[in-house]
């Protein structure tokens, strides 16, 4: 069943409303976009990597992986974005020079 309603709202109520629903937009928005940068625990990174977790406990021992920890011997973290530049950053791109790949 559908209802449809018709209400008179002046302008700038109207305007008030659409205010209202934007800013609310635009929180929901930077939460979402925050959630795409969080913290990964060593397993969620490796997963992230594709790579082992051994593979990924060697590169932090060697200290060639980003990463942050609260204490000498505590637990890892990981922020994707930084992740992926380090990934990005060790790929060696191969071409023969003549833009064929």
């Amino acid at each position: 069943m559908q209802v449809t309603v018709d209400i008179d709202i002046p302008s700038a109520q109207m305007d008030q409303i659409v205010d209202r629903i934007a800013h609310r937009i635009v929180e929901l928005l930077e939460v979402e976009g925050d959630k795409s940068n969080q913290w990964l625990d060593s397993k969620q990174a490796a997963e992230h990597l594709g790579i082992s977790l051994n593979a990924l406990h060697r590169l932090t021992s060697r200290r060639e992986i980003p990463f942050a920890q609260q204490s000498e011997g505590g637990r890892l973290y990981f922020r994707p974005s930084e992740l992926d530049a380090w990934r990005e950053s060790e790929y060696t791109y191969a071409h023969n020079g003549n833009g064929s790949g």
